[in-house]
């Protein structure tokens, strides 16, 4: 049982080979990645700065399936999270002021570094542009991550193997709409959003929405992504500390409806909410009809993956001994803000914890 393959060089594959590997090196451990370099994704993560956790990451109800994951939060939370990156991979956090935490240097760059020093230091073998077939001999970790930005994926591995995945779609991805967006084109501003589907908000937060030529983006849209239905609607809340009342009390103290437009908002904005009509409404509701979601090629991660009445809350599989799922293929998702992960992290320190254990009774 000394032999492990790890199928998925993505930060939950290096995380527990890295873990398993400095508690007990006489373990031989191999990382199979498809592309010709491992850890690509970490690149692309926190606009480049990688948001590596969160002060909110043991909150279960972050996550789509809450109830897994208080299950998980109590065999690994984000101390063992904290713990692993500074002790065994020597990065220090930084903390935002909205709870994020980076690694010190807002670096991604530093966050690859490290995982591919430990990998070398640990004499982890590691195999790229692999395509083959597992090799199920000792213990099978499959951390193949997702569509997400990725021309590769383990969905196969997994239905091949007995295991039921669930549907799949983009998610924290921008948001195609039916208005025209030009006018709009590079504005920032921050808003109250809600997607409602007829007149059910299925979704609200404040933050920043990004105006693109051809979609909506802002961290705030792309939390909303996760919720989108056939059918919805986005609501940005323009002006989310007035009232209705508070803005018209307001607007009787300017000359017209130009110049109170424009002291709250930037020209282009101020323009299209006035040929909405109503601007007290509009500056409330300002409304756009969802088309639909960007593709995989925009979406940081996907919603779905490995139905997890399959799985432990070790990521161990109850279908196939001695198999262990973790990372983003799982039917796991949160918001934007380090959840996603912080998550692939603690996955992948849950399932060393627990291999380990099996390891150490044999």
């Amino acid at each position: 049982m000394n032999k492990i393959n790890i199928y998925g060089a993505g930060i939950s594959g290096m995380t527990v080979a890295i873990y398993l590997k400095k508690r007990n090196p006489k373990l031989d451990i191999t990382l199979y990645e498809a592309n010709d370099r491992v850890g690509q994704k970490i690149l692309k993560t926190g606009n480049g700065k990688c948001n590596l956790s969160n002060t909110d990451l043991d909150n279960a109800s972050n996550y789509n399936n809450p109830s897994f994951m208080k299950e998980v939060l109590k065999i690994t939370n984000s101390n063992d999270l904290r713990a692993f990156v500074l002790d065994d991979l020597g990065i220090v956090l930084r903390e935002d002021d909205y709870g994020r935490l980076y690694p010190y240097s807002e670096k991604a760059t530093s966050v690859l570094t490290a995982y591919l020093q430990k990998l070398k230091e640990l004499e982890i073998k590691v195999v790229t542009s692999f395509r083959g077939d597992l090799d199920l001999k000792g213990i099978t970790i499959i951390a193949t991550g997702s569509y997400a930005q990725s021309k590769y994926t383990g969905y196969n591995y997994l239905t091949n193997l007995g295991h039921k995945v669930t549907d799949l779609n983009p998610a924290l991805t921008t948001l195609k709409v039916k208005e025209d967006l030009r006018p709009l084109k590079g504005i920032r501003f921050k808003v109250k959003a809600s997607i409602l589907k007829g007149n059910k908000v299925l979704f609200s937060d404040e933050g920043e929405v990004q105006f693109r030529e051809d979609a909506l983006s802002g961290i705030v849209t792309l939390d909303l992504s996760r919720y989108y239905e056939e059918g919805c609607e986005v609501s940005f809340d323009l002006v989310p500390e007035y009232s209705k009342e508070e803005l018209k009390i307001l607007k009787a103290k300017f000359n017209d409806e130009d110049q109170f437009l424009n002291s709250l908002l930037p020209k282009m904005l101020a323009l299209e909410v006035k040929k909405r009509g109503n601007i007290i409404s509009s500056l409330k509701d300002f409304r756009f009809t969802i088309l639909g979601l960007n593709s995989y090629n925009e979406a940081q991660i996907t919603k779905g993956g490995l139905d997890l009445r399959e799985i432990g809350y070790d990521f161990s599989s109850k279908i196939k001994s001695n198999l262990y799922v973790i990372g983003e293929v799982l039917d796991i998702d949160a918001r934007c803000g380090g959840f996603n992960i912080g998550f692939a992290i603690i996955s992948g320190i849950t399932a060393g914890k627990s291999i380990l254990r099996k390891h150490n009774s044999l």
